[in-house]
C-alpha cells in the first residue's frame, strides 16, 4: 500500500521531467547552433586580424554550412579570399553578399581592391588613393595599404610598393600585415637576406608564437651557416608546435648541416612521411627540400637507387628547382642511366639561367614598369617552367599598357584554350588578328615563344 502511494508521485515526477525535456530539447538545438556560429565568427575575425587566412576561411565555411544566407559571412569570406589572392572566389562571395543586402559601398571598395591586386591599376588607383586621403576607419586603411602593396608588386611597380609599405609602417609600426608583406618583399620580390631577417625579427616581436616566420628565420641562419642560431629557433618552434612536420623538417636540415646524419635522417623521414600524409600543396617546396636532403644522405650511403627515388619525388613536387634536377641527374649518372642524367643536368643548367634572368627582369621592370618586352619575356620563361598562373598574370599585365598587343592576345588565347575556356580563347584570337606588332625579345634559354598565327 505504501509502495503504491509512493509510486504515484514518482511516476508523475518522471512524466514531468520527460515533458520538460520534450519542451526544452527543441529549443536547445537552435541555441546550440547560434552559440557555435557566434564562436566560429569570433575565431574567424580573430584569425583575419592575425593574418591566419586559411583558419579564417575554415571557420567561415563552417558558419556558411549552418547558415548559408548570412550576408556578413559571405562578405568576410570575400575579404579573406581577396587577401589570399583567390580572386574568383572573392568575387563570387561579393555577389552573394550583395544579393543578401550587404552595403554597396563596402562591396565596391572590395571590388576595387581586387582589381588593384590583379594589376588593373588604371581604374582602381584613383579610387583607393581617395579612400586613404579621406581617412576614417583604420582597419579599412590597412586593407587599402595591403591591396595597393600587392597590386604594385603584381605590376612590378616596386618603388611604389616600397613607398606604400614604408608609409604604412610609419603610420602603424606594429602592423603585423605590413611587416609580413615587407618580409615577403625582401624574400621573394627583391631578395635581401639582411632586410628580411630584420623584418622577421619585427614580426616575432609583435607575434612571438608565429611558427612559420620563426622557421623562416631559422632557414636564413642555416643559409648563413649559423647552425647554433638556427637550432635555437627550431627548439623554440618545437615547444610551440610539437607536432608540426615543418618544424621537424627544419630540425633535420640543421642536423644534416652539422653532419649528424642518423639524427637528420630520422627527423627528415618523420617529417616527410607526415607531410605526404597531409595531402596539402602548400608545403610542396619544403617537402621537396626534405626529399632532396634525404637523397643526399642516401647518396652518401652509396644507396643511389634510394637517392634517385627521393630526387624524383623532389622534381615532381618542385619541377622548376635547379638543385633537385641537378641532384637527380647525378644519381641517374651513378646508376648508369646516361640519357636520363643528361636530361636533368641540362635542365638544371637552363633553370639556373632562367632564375637569374627572371631576377634581372623583375629588377628591370622595377625601374621601367611599362617595358612590355620584359613582361613578355618573363611570361615565356614562367610558362616554360610550368608556372601557368604566374605566366598568365605576367602576360595579361601587358594589356594594361598596350591593349592591342598581338603577342599577348596570342599567348592568352593559348592559355585559355589549354584550360578549356574556348570562348575566352576565341576572343583573344580575334583580338590578335587586329593586334599591333611589337618588338619581341629573343626566346630565353629553354623558353618557348608562342607560334605566330
Amino acid at each position: 500500500m505504501n509502495n503504491r502511494a509512493r509510486s504515484g508521485p514518482t511516476r508523475r515526477r518522471v512524466a514531468m521531467v520527460f515533458l520538460l525535456l520534450v519542451a526544452v530539447v527543441p529549443l536547445w538545438v537552435p541555441v546550440k547552433q547560434q552559440l557555435l556560429v557566434a564562436y566560429d565568427l569570433h575565431q574567424a575575425r580573430r584569425a583575419l586580424d592575425n593574418v591566419e587566412l586559411q583558419q579564417a576561411e575554415e571557420r567561415l565555411q563552417a558558419v556558411e554550412r549552418r547558415q548559408p544566407d548570412r550576408s556578413d559571412v559571405h562578405y568576410l569570406l570575400a575579404v579573406s579570399y581577396r587577401r589570399h589572392a583567390e580572386y574568383d572566389l572573392a568575387e563570387k562571395h561579393l555577389l552573394r553578399a550583395r544579393a543578401l543586402g550587404w552595403p554597396i559601398r563596402d562591396l565596391e571598395r572590395q571590388m576595387m581592391m581586387i582589381l588593384f591586386q590583379k594589376g588593373d591599376l588604371t581604374k582602381a588607383e584613383p579610387y583607393l588613393t581617395k579612400v586613404l586621403e579621406d581617412g576614417g576607419d583604420d582597419d579599412l586603411a590597412e586593407d587599402v595599404y595591403e591591396a595597393m602593396t600587392i597590386g604594385y608588386v603584381a605590376d612590378h611597380r616596386l618603388r611604389d610598393a616600397k613607398l606604400c609599405m614604408n608609409l604604412w609602417i610609419e603610420w602603424r609600426p606594429d602592423s603585423l600585415r605590413a611587416r609580413l608583406l615587407r618580409a615577403y618583399f625582401h624574400n621573394v620580390v627583391v631578395p635581401n637576406p639582411d632586410l628580411m631577417l630584420a623584418e622577421l625579427r619585427e614580426v616575432l616581436r609583435i607575434a612571438p608564437r608565429r611558427v612559420a616566420e620563426r622557421l623562416a628565420m631559422a632557414d636564413l641562419f642555416l643559409h648563413q651557416s649559423k647552425i647554433d642560431e638556427a637550432l635555437a629557433e627550431c627548439e623554440t618552434c618545437r615547444s610551440q608546435a610539437p607536432n608540426d612536420p615543418s618544424v621537424e623538417l627544419e630540425f633535420g636540415l640543421c642536423r644534416f648541416r652539422q653532419g649528424q646524419m642518423e639524427t637528420a635522417k630520422l627527423a627528415l623521414e618523420s617529417a616527410v612521411k607526415a607531410m605526404r600524409a597531409g595531402g596539402t600543396g602548400l608545403d610542396d617546396d619544403r617537402l621537396a627540400r626534405g626529399c632532396t636532403t634525404l637523397g643526399q644522405i642516401a647518396s652518401a650511403e652509396r644507396d643511389f637507387e634510394g637517392a634517385a627515388r627521393y630526387y624524383e619525388e623532389a622534381v615532381k613536387l618542385s619541377p622548376q628547382d635547379p638543385a633537385a634536377n641537378y641532384a637527380l641527374g647525378v644519381a641517374l649518372k651513378a646508376l648508369g642511366n646516361d640519357d636520363g642524367a643528361k636530361q636533368h643536368l641540362e635542365r638544371s643548367k637552363i633553370l639556373r639561367i632562367q632564375a637569374e634572368r627572371l631576377q634581372e627582369i623583375t629588377l628591370g621592370l622595377g625601374n621601367d614598369p611599362a617595358n612590355i618586352a620584359l613582361r613578355v619575356e618573363g611570361a615565356a620563361i614562367l610558362r616554360e617552367q610550368g608556372l601557368k598562373a604566374e605566366a598568365l598574370r605576367w602576360i595579361a599585365s601587358t594589356l594594361f599598357y598596350e591593349p592591342k598587343l598581338k603577342i599577348a592576345h596570342e599567348m592568352l588565347a593559348e592559355f585559355f584554350e589549354e584550360n578549356g575556356e574556348h570562348e575566352q580563347a576565341q576572343r583573344h584570337r580575334d583580338a590578335a588578328k587586329t593586334g599591333t606588332a611589337s618588338a619581341e625579345p629573343d626566346a630565353p634559354d629553354g623558353a618557348d615563344t608562342p607560334d605566330k598565327h
